[in-house]
C-alpha cells in the first residue's frame, strides 16, 4: 500500500526577470494589494538562476524533516560574486520529480506532496555548515527546528567584518509555497556575501499511496480516520497527526525563555521534565547556563 516516490525541491534564489516566472502560468497575488492592483500578478526585478537541492526519496506517510546537505550554486554565479556581494531580490520555488514512463521532470501535484514549511538558505564560501559526529546539521531547536550553525572554513580569506555570510529566508507557506510571492519591496534587498551553496531544511509529508487519489486514501492514523470530514479533498495526513508511538506523559512542567522559575530544581529535574514533554526516548546532550540575572531574549 506504500510506494517510493524520488521528489526534488527547486528554488530561484535569485530573482526572475520581469515576465519570466519558474512557475509558468502561475498568477501570484498578495493578500494586501494596493487599489487598482487586485488583478496585477507582482513582477520580479533583475536577472535569475536555478538551483535543485539533493533528492529526496520518501514512501507513504513518511515526513522528512532535517537538513539536507549543502547544493552548490551555478558555477558562473560563484565566480562572478566572488569576494562581493549579491543583492536578492525575490526568488520561486517548486517541487519536482522524475516521470519514471517520460523520463521528465514534472511539477508533483499538492494533493500528492505536502510542504509544511520550509528553510532555504544561501551561504557564503567563506564558511561552511556545521556538523556534528554523524553528519547531521547543528544548531539550538527551539522547538520548531533547528537554528543553523555555520563555521568560517580554515583555508578561508577572512571575510569583511560586516559582511553577510549566510541568508535565511524561512518560510512557513505550507502547501501555498508555489503561488506565494516572494519578492522584496522596491529598495530592499537580502544580501550574501560570495555566495556559494544552497541549504534547505524541509517539511514534507508523502500523501501519495500510489493510486493518485486526491482525497484520503492508504492507510490513516486512528485519529485521522476518526476525525476527516466526509468528502474531504485531502489527505488527513496533512494535519500532522500524532502518533501514538511515541509515548508521551504530560505532567505540570512548562518552559521559559526569560524569568525565573517559581521553585528552585535541580539540574537533572529540568532535564528529565524536558525530554518527557516532548517523548524523547534519548537526549543526545544536554546543557545549562547559569545566569544571575533575568536574561533578555535577545540574551537567552
Amino acid at each position: 500500500m506504500s510506494s517510493s516516490t524520488a521528489w526534488q525541491l527547486l528554488s530561484l534564489a535569485l530573482p526572475a526577470l520581469v515576465g519570466a516566472n519558474m512557475n509558468a502560468g502561475l498568477t501570484y497575488t498578495i493578500s494586501n494589494p494596493a487599489p487598482g492592483h487586485q488583478s496585477v500578478s507582482p513582477p520580479f526585478v533583475g536577472e535569475y538562476f536555478e538551483v535543485d537541492s539533493p533528492t529526496l526519496r520518501m514512501q507513504y506517510s513518511q515526513v522528512y524533516w532535517q537538513t539536507l546537505p549543502p547544493a552548490e550554486l551555478p558555477a558562473d554565479i560563484v565566480s562572478r560574486f566572488a569576494n562581493k556581494t549579491m543583492a536578492v531580490t525575490g526568488f520561486e520555488v517548486d517541487l519536482l520529480r522524475q516521470n519514471n514512463l517520460t523520463g521528465q521532470e514534472e511539477s508533483v501535484p499538492a494533493y500528492q506532496s505536502y510542504n509544511h514549511h520550509y528553510s532555504p538558505n544561501l551561504v557564503s564560501a567563506a564558511v561552511q555548515l556545521k556538523l556534528d559526529a554523524n553528519g547531521q546539521a547543528t544548531g539550538v531547536d527551539r522547538g520548531h527546528g533547528k537554528i543553523l550553525e555555520f563555521e568560517l572554513r580554515n583555508k578561508s580569506d577572512p571575510p569583511p567584518p560586516n559582511a553577510r555570510l549566510n541568508q535565511a529566508f524561512v518560510h512557513g507557506n505550507g502547501q501555498e509555497h508555489r503561488q506565494m510571492y516572494h519578492g522584496a519591496p522596491t529598495g530592499y534587498v537580502q544580501p550574501i556575501y560570495s555566495p556559494s551553496h544552497f541549504v534547505l531544511t524541509p517539511m514534507q509529508v508523502a500523501t501519495n499511496d500510489g493510486t493518485n487519489a486526491t482525497g484520503p486514501s492508504g492507510p490513516l492514523p486512528k485519529f485521522s480516520r476518526e476525525t476527516v470530514p466526509p468528502n474531504t479533498l485531502y489527505s488527513p495526513l496533512l494535519e500532522c497527526p500524532c502518533t501514538d508511538r511515541v509515548p508521551r506523559k504530560l505532567g505540570h512542567a512548562s518552559s521559559r525563555i526569560e524569568g525565573r522559575c517559581a521553585i528552585a530544581l535541580l539540574q537533572s529535574d529540568c532535564f528529565a521534565a524536558a525530554a518527557a514533554s516532548v517523548g524523547y526516548q534519548s537526549i543526545a546532550s544536554n546543557s545549562t547556563c547559569l545566569l544571575y540575572t533575568s536574561p533578555s531574549p535577545r540574551d537567552s
